[in-house]
């Protein structure tokens, strides 16, 4: 048994510094505040231009992947991002719509 390590990395060397608990709320009401004006705004520009639906659809689009890759730098966790594409894609159609 003498050549079993454990291999648990202390948390004094697990990674770099904590992020403060007001930066990380502050970014995330951020990223909050980002979603809703994505939506309002992809809505916005989907009365503007009632003749065409594509041009909502592709703003909407790239604001929903920039969504994703703020939540992704954010969480550093891509399940978390994976789970938030298909209501972000929701809210997409019905803000187009």
């Amino acid at each position: 048994m003498s050549g079993i390590r454990s291999r648990t990395t202390p948390l004094s060397t697990a990674g770099g510094p904590a992020v403060g608990p007001w930066r990380s709320v502050r970014r995330t009401a951020g990223l909050v505040a980002f979603g809703w004006m994505s939506a309002a705004g992809t809505t916005g520009l989907a009365y503007l231009t009632l003749g065409s639906e594509v041009v909502p659809i592709v703003v909407g689009v790239l604001l929903c992947l920039t969504f994703a890759v703020m939540m992704l730098l954010l969480h550093r966790a891509l399940w978390l991002t994976v789970l938030s594409a298909v209501p972000a894609l929701f809210v997409l159609v019905g803000s187009v719509q």
